[in-house]
């Protein structure tokens, strides 16, 4: 007698935003996205945003999972809801989605993340194992016995555009928030004869539409009434998932609209967001090499899929702008690269099920 193996049963519980102004800096592709690599591997998922968490509780009252899945570090996560969350799955992954070591500039300009390391350290012991978009951070929290899964981030395959087309007369750009350390990049008065800053507008209906699919959630918190089971997987989690899919899809064509990409300075360390997103778009990137992060460094071969520039020298990203306005074939190999970089190694689809596997075996994956 054959028996169907029962689906594995993931709670997933992404950061979100409920007005887009504030909602457009959180990346699909580190948050949503995750939903592409869960139908990959046949998951019944339920995605349960943090948006909804104060208004929701009360639909996971009673509930079992296989496993939950958290965004830690900036979801609102009191004491007695990470008890409850204790209580849903035997398998409970806090999910690190941002860096956390910082240095002291950064912490001058940015007081509240002194207390981020802390806040999440505190909530790492309802959990059982982990996920670290930063290097160092998995390194660090595997030191201290808490099982820690290294994530680059991936993209979706569906959201690959196989594309090598260029108009080499159009700026290279720089889409992303500009905040203190990016600042004297922007500006640069030489700089700015290599690079434009493209601020990130999305000018179609999906911002409208994602104010719109938030307004009966942010109604229910206002009036302080509970949320619906049916409501929030029937019609806000699938209409929220689509909206964010079409946001990134005309962030991609936007940045199709520069000859290449430049990643600047962050405040998380490693490859951000934008350099996936950019080589899915079939552009060329230049980013900056990453202190003190050999592996982050090593994802994509320098000079073949990816060019880099030190943090102090920005006479190196001027000199990568030149050779790839003046060299359109070696631009375009490079787009090509990329794009087979990512399709074998970095992948949304590819990194969950590689979790999924580490979880039942503790083998690593490889990443180049």
């Amino acid at each position: 007698m054959n028996f169907k193996k029962r689906p594995l049963r993931i709670l997933y519980m992404p950061q979100e935003i409920g007005v887009w102004a504030k909602a457009k800096r959180l990346s699909y592709i580190n948050q949503l996205a995750l939903e592409e690599g869960f139908q990959a591997e046949g998951v019944e998922y339920f995605t349960f945003p943090s948006v909804c968490f104060r208004g929701g509780q009360n639909v996971l009252k009673g509930k079992s999972f296989d496993q939950v899945w958290v965004q830690v570090v900036h979801s609102p996560l009191d004491e007695e809801f990470l008890e409850q969350i204790r209580q849903l799955a035997p398998v409970r992954v806090a999910i690190v989605e941002e860096s956390l070591e910082h240095t002291e500039e950064e912490f001058a300009q940015w007081p509240a993340l002194r207390g981020r390391e802390e806040k999440v350290r505190q909530r790492l012991p309802f959990f059982t194992h982990a996920i670290a978009n930063d290097e160092r951070d998995a390194k660090v929290l595997n030191s201290e016995s808490m099982p820690t899964f290294w994530w680059p981030f991936a993209i979706p395959q569906k959201q690959i555009i196989f594309s090598d087309a260029i108009d080499f007369q159009a700026p290279v750009i720089f889409s992303g928030d500009v905040y203190a350390k990016r600042e004297k990049w922007v500006n640069d008065p030489m700089l700015k004869k290599y690079f434009v800053y493209f601020p990130p507008v999305d000018g179609s209906l999906y911002p409208s539409l994602f104010n719109l699919t938030h307004f009966f959630c942010l109604a229910f918190l206002k009036l302080n009434l509970p949320f619906k089971e049916s409501f929030l997987r029937g019609v806000y989690s699938p209409s929220l998932s689509f909206v964010r899919k079409k946001i990134l899809r005309g962030w991609l064509m936007g940045l199709r609209r520069g000859s290449a990409v430049v990643n600047l300075p962050s405040v998380f360390k490693g490859y951000t967001t934008r350099v996936l997103e950019s080589m899915a778009a079939g552009r060329p990137v230049i980013a900056w090499e990453i202190p003190h992060r050999p592996l982050s460094n090593a994802l994509f071969e320098k000079g073949k899929e990816i060019l880099t520039f030190e943090e102090d020298q920005p006479e190196q990203l001027i000199q990568h702008i030149q050779h790839l306005k003046a060299d359109a074939f070696f631009a375009q190999r490079m787009i090509r690269n990329a794009r087979r970089k990512i399709e074998a190694f970095h992948t949304v689809e590819k990194r969950v099920r590689d979790f999924l596997s580490w979880l039942d075996s503790g083998k690593l994956p490889t990443y180049s």
